[in-house]
């Protein structure tokens, strides 16, 4: 048994020799040349595409137009000509003549322009109320009526108007530049549209329209 142990290093050293020398004839080992066998040989066709003609196409032009001939009629001598020809070149005072009567689209209607009066902001004259200031106060507290819904509501203040007095002294174009409601200002327009004729704005002498601005006082007592 002692002797086995002994031996076992050296079959252990005997087993790899004999291992490295069997993979050294391994790499050395040559394999016989293979012969290629014939596949035959390989037939290739080349197609060939189609080529197609390219054609030209030619303007197509349109036929010449047909020359118009004019024929002459040819009058031989032996043919009568008719020569009771009556021409009235002359006039009398019996002659009627035709009144002639121009075509309308010959002739544009002019249209008639009217040109607007200018309207003056400031001119060296203004226009007045018949009896001044005074007048025109006593005027609007006679004609004023204070809207019931305003005085209910306890609603006062100016309602500023304005207008146009033409130059025939003429009230136009009212209108309310800052109101305070509760029917004042439908009231100081209608007190204003009853006025009478004012005095009209002058401006170098000449009556002109001028705009004109009035605060109507609205104050409960």
């Amino acid at each position: 048994m002692d002797d086995l142990e002994g031996k076992r290093v050296i079959f252990s050293e005997i087993g790899l020799i004999v291992a490295l020398s069997l993979v050294l004839i391994s790499f050395q080992w040559k394999t016989p040349d293979r012969e290629l066998k014939d596949f035959g040989t390989y037939n290739r066709q080349l197609e060939i595409e189609e080529i197609i003609p390219v054609t030209q196409q030619q303007d197509i032009l349109p036929p010449p137009p047909v020359k118009q001939v004019s024929v002459i009629r040819v009058v031989t001598d032996n043919q009568e000509v008719d020569e009771n020809v009556k021409i009235d070149a002359e006039a009398t005072e019996e002659t009627a003549i035709e009144e002639y009567v121009p075509p309308v689209d010959n002739f544009k209607v002019e249209e008639e322009v009217v040109e607007e009066e200018h309207i003056f902001m400031v001119v060296e004259s203004a226009p007045g109320f018949p009896g001044g200031p005074l007048a025109l106060k006593q005027f609007i507290t006679e004609h004023l009526t204070y809207p019931v819904l305003a005085r209910e509501a306890n609603i006062q203040g100016t309602v500023y108007l304005s207008f146009i007095v033409d130059k025939t002294g003429g009230i136009s174009d009212v209108s309310v530049l800052r109101g305070i409601g509760g029917g004042c200002d439908e009231e100081a327009v209608r007190v204003v549209q009853a006025m009478p004729r004012w005095e009209p704005g002058r401006q170098r002498g000449i009556p002109v329209h001028v705009r004109f601005t009035l605060p109507v006082k609205f104050t409960l007592y």
